[in-house]
């Protein structure tokens, strides 16, 4: 019998591209529904390209050191709703720094102390506050917002993240702690980004 060998590497060349293409398809929809995977009781988010939006200013472009493990303590007098609502945010910021993401190997851990402890903290291991204010800051009045972040050695080694009492939705405080959050990984605000851009000003300061 004689083999077709130009049909036959054709045929695997086909098959190849086939499970290549499969491969790649699963971990994007893997990743993009991790990533956008919203509170309790909140529409599902569109997910929209990333974009160039430069450094901010309150950053300078610097992040969280990598594979930095990060405690966050929720102030307690935040609603049931409303911590579940911030714990999301930062859990889809983990899973976005995971593996199949961004690689930045950046984890959370929740406390609810009205409290926190002081206490020295071993290598590599840091802390961020999230605040129920009903101003975050004098020049901030009216807005929903603002945070605040320490920086080392050219890294960021903690941050504060004050939300305006008035946020009363648990959709519009995840998406605003999630806004705020992205300036301890270096992402600055962007005026001219899409509504639906995480980054775009308006998502935390409107």
């Amino acid at each position: 019998m004689q083999v077709n060998f130009s049909k036959l590497r054709r045929s695997l060349v086909i098959f190849f591209v086939v499970c290549l293409s499969t491969i790649i398809l699963t971990s994007l929809v893997v990743y993009v529904s991790a990533q956008g995977t919203p509170p309790p009781n909140c529409p599902p988010m569109n997910s929209v390209p990333c974009e160039n939006t430069g450094v901010d200013k309150d950053t300078s472009g610097v992040t969280w050191p990598k594979g930095a493990k990060v405690i966050v303590n929720i102030d307690p007098s935040f609603s049931p709703e409303k911590i579940a609502a911030i714990k999301s945010s930062y859990n889809n910021w983990q899973t976005a720094g995971s593996a199949l993401g961004n690689g930045s190997g950046v984890t959370f851990t929740f406390t609810t102390l009205a409290n926190p402890s002081t206490a020295s903290l071993p290598a590599g291991t840091y802390r961020a506050q999230v605040n129920n204010f009903s101003n975050p800051r004098p020049d901030l009045v009216g807005k929903a917002s603002s945070n605040g972040v320490d920086v080392l050695n050219g890294e960021v080694v903690g941050q504060e993240i004050w939300v305006n009492r008035s946020v009363t939705d648990e959709c519009a405080v995840a998406q605003t702690v999630a806004h705020e959050t992205g300036h301890g990984f270096g992402l600055g605000d962007c005026s001219n980004c899409s509504r639906s851009s995480l980054i775009n000003s308006t998502s935390a300061e409107s």
